[in-house]
């Protein structure tokens, strides 16, 4: 079937190419992929996770990368969202137990200290060290979750979250998912934060339209498809009729199966359209 109209063409050209982006950014961990876990009223989040080391960033580029993304450098604003993002970096670049020193490497947040990202020391005669950190995106929210003797202050004004899942466990046990402050030039990874009803939230950059687990019995299905990582490809549930889909790339398109009535469908660009091929009927 080929989709030549104008309007079928570029809603049809728009869906492949942000499918196929979808499942590139999947193969690579979900790295670079906009997640959202909840519904419209909830923030998504963006893993910039860098294999490379060397690709890493210090913290005011960071900063920096999110806004130019229209989000902001991560806020965690209660323990359920830090629960969200450990549940989201233990998907995306491994947990416990992956193995594999590929999966170190800390996350910038979005917080750091009253005189921080420049490094200069000013004098805070009245003010006690943690309480000199604030939020980039301006959030007043007073949510931490230190490491165990952190932060410690001095020269380190900005703030990671330990992802070291081969790590030695220290006295505050495991380097996963609490926070230190560290000099604000080092390289890190980082998370963006989009707020419901921004532009990356909104513009349909891959969103995965994933409840909370918690919320999952209360959710009205009709609204809901749930996509996730199935190598070497995504398989999406349609929640109203229970039909399990898998896509995956293949050669210069993408092939779909439906695991329900085995029925296999290729697509690829074609001139201004699309053209997909029902490979069980080779309609």
């Amino acid at each position: 079937v080929v989709f030549g109209t104008p309007a079928a063409g570029i809603l049809l050209v728009f869906f492949f190419l942000s499918l196929t982006f979808s499942m590139m950014s999947f193969f690579s961990d979900w790295s670079g992929q906009t997640v959202c876990v909840g519904g419209p009223e909830r923030p998504c989040y963006k893993i910039a996770y860098f294999h490379d080391v060397s690709s890493r960033v210090a913290f005011r580029e960071a900063v920096q990368a999110c806004e130019m993304d229209g989000g902001a450098l991560l806020s965690i604003e209660s323990p359920g969202e830090q629960r969200d993002i450990e549940h989201l970096l233990s998907g995306a670049v491994g947990g416990p137990g992956s193995g594999g020193g590929i999966s170190d490497g800390d996350f910038w947040i979005g917080l750091t200290r009253v005189d921080g990202a420049d490094q200069t020391e000013t004098s805070h005669a009245f003010t006690s060290c943690p309480q000199m950190y604030y939020w980039t995106d301006g959030s007043p929210a007073p949510f931490r979750n230190w490491y165990f003797d952190e932060p410690s202050c001095g020269g380190e004004a900005c703030v990671v979250m330990y992802h070291q899942p081969t790590a030695i466990p220290g006295l505050g046990g495991a380097y996963l998912y609490q926070w230190n402050d560290d000099r604000c030039n080092m390289k890190h990874n980082f998370i963006c934060k989009y707020e419901p009803g921004t532009v990356s939230q909104s513009g349909g950059r891959g969103c995965l339209g994933i409840p909370p687990l918690e919320e999952m019995e209360a959710l009205t299905v009709f609204q809901w498809t749930w996509c996730g990582l199935f190598r070497p490809g995504v398989v999406c549930l349609d929640l109203v009729w229970s039909v399990w889909t898998w896509c995956g790339l293949f050669g210069p398109g993408v092939v779909c199966l439906d695991l329900v009535w085995s029925v296999w469908t290729w697509c690829g660009l074609f001139g201004p359209g699309v053209v997909c091929l029902d490979l069980v009927w080779s309609v």
